[in-house]
């Protein structure tokens, strides 16, 4: 199965505009061009303008994690934008929602979460017509309660948005980044700031249409794309982007955006989301058989060569940002070859899988690059489990008080009100 290629309109210029970086820049433009192009510079330079981004500062002050693994009391919090160090962001995020023993570190908003996610899951994946950007945007916000503290689409102003591609789009013959066969994305996740706004993210998905074979592309395919890249804008969107942070991009976001921080989480979503039992995934792991022989893909694996070539290839030193543009290449393919469609079997989830457990002393850490190679602390899980329990009880007496507080008022407020009518009877 690979992407169909949207046909280029001849004579098109593919190229983009030249940046308007500063006001000599403007007005030497503005002197050089016809007098009846200059609305249009004005217009590009305020383009730029409005969407520029700010300058990172140089050593960030990586302020305490304020969730109620950290410095906060409340299980309801909000995060800074990119002010965390990858390694507390990894951390506090994957035991907010790893699994323990009867969900002792699930909040009641995640256990809501879940079974509304399962629930829409079993409903949706036998839908018969195609899917569109309305389903994807239902499982984002839901897997954002879940997995990310609802931090990006559900507390305050949103700062994820989605949209599901398919021919009938209505985007002048299909997104123009579908551009070869070899390295079309099935997504990808970029990165914004707007002036008066602040820094959000956009996920693009290529649907069902986008691909020679339609029928072959089911929910759990989409949603494996869709979690991957909300991966993407979670870092993108709260991981520090210090001068410090960026000397280390092994350890944060990476040269191709897949480094260490993005492949622990990802890996821990997905064996999070296979011990539900459902059919869903986070990632690509699994075995095929095609021409009598069986083979293994493993998407970590993948990732981490990709990222590891790319550091071989470019010196540190040379890289000033990390590219906003993170895509997923098409290495799951299920297109065989000469189209002998009946020697390959689909893949499909089958359950759960281990988890490397490490001893004390280490949190969460990449033992191995591969499915389940992200080493996870017990102890540190049940701590967090026991902190949850904690506050939910806390919050049920709190919740309690108010309850019989509301209760007394209205009650004293009917009392005042019999009283009154018996005195105006008598």
């Amino acid at each position: 199965m690979i992407l169909k290629l949207p046909k280029k309109t001849k004579g098109a210029n593919t190229s983009p505009p030249r940046k308007l970086v500063n006001r000599e820049i403007l007005r030497k433009k503005i002197k050089e061009v016809p007098v009846i192009q200059v609305p249009k510079v004005l217009c590009l330079y305020a383009n730029w303008w409005i969407w520029r981004e700010p300058k990172a500062p140089n050593a960030g002050s990586h302020p305490a994690w304020p969730g109620y693994t950290g410095v906060g009391t409340k299980l309801d919090f909000q995060l800074q934008i990119q002010a965390y160090e990858s390694r507390t962001l990894v951390e506090n995020t994957v035991f907010s929602f790893l699994p323990t023993l009867n969900d002792r570190n699930l909040t009641p908003t995640q256990i809501s979460a879940r079974a509304e996610i399962i629930s829409l899951y079993k409903n949706t994946r036998g839908y018969k017509a195609q899917f569109n950007t309305d389903d994807m945007r239902k499982f984002m916000r839901l897997f954002d309660r879940f997995f990310f503290f609802g931090a990006m689409a559900n507390s305050g102003r949103p700062r994820l948005y989605c949209k599901l591609w398919n021919r009938d789009s209505g985007y002048a013959q299909g997104p123009s980044f579908f551009s070869t066969p070899q390295q079309a994305p099935l997504g990808f996740t970029c990165g914004r700031h707007v002036l008066g706004y602040g820094r959000f993210a956009e996920i693009h998905i290529a649907g069902p249409t986008m691909f020679n074979r339609p029928k072959a592309v089911t929910l759990c395919f989409l949603l494996e794309t869709l979690v991957h890249e909300m991966v993407h804008a979670y870092l993108s969107l709260f991981t520090c982007r210090c001068g410090i942070c960026r000397s280390d991009l092994p350890s944060t976001t990476g040269m191709t955006g897949h480094g260490k921080a993005f492949l622990m989480l990802l890996d821990c979503i997905d064996y999070t989301l296979r011990k539900w039992g459902v059919g869903l995934s986070g990632l690509f792991r699994e075995e095929f058989s095609y021409g009598g022989t069986r083979y293994t893909c493993d998407e970590i694996t993948c990732l981490y060569h990709v990222e590891t070539e790319a550091y071989k290839r470019y010196p540190l030193s040379a890289l000033e940002e990390p590219s906003d543009l993170e895509e997923i290449f098409f290495f799951k393919s299920t297109e065989p070859a000469n189209n002998e469609a009946a020697d390959i079997q689909e893949p499909v989830v089958r359950g759960s899988r281990p988890l490397n457990i490490m001893g004390p002393g280490q949190n969460v850490y990449l033992a191995a690059p591969r499915v389940g190679g992200t080493a996870v602390s017990p102890l540190k899980l049940e701590q967090t489990g026991d902190i949850v329990q904690a506050l939910i009880a806390k919050e049920t007496i709190r919740n309690e008080a108010k309850r019989k507080s509301r209760h007394r008022q209205k009650l004293g407020c009917n009392l005042e009100k019999y009283m009154g009518f018996n005195m105006n009877m008598h």
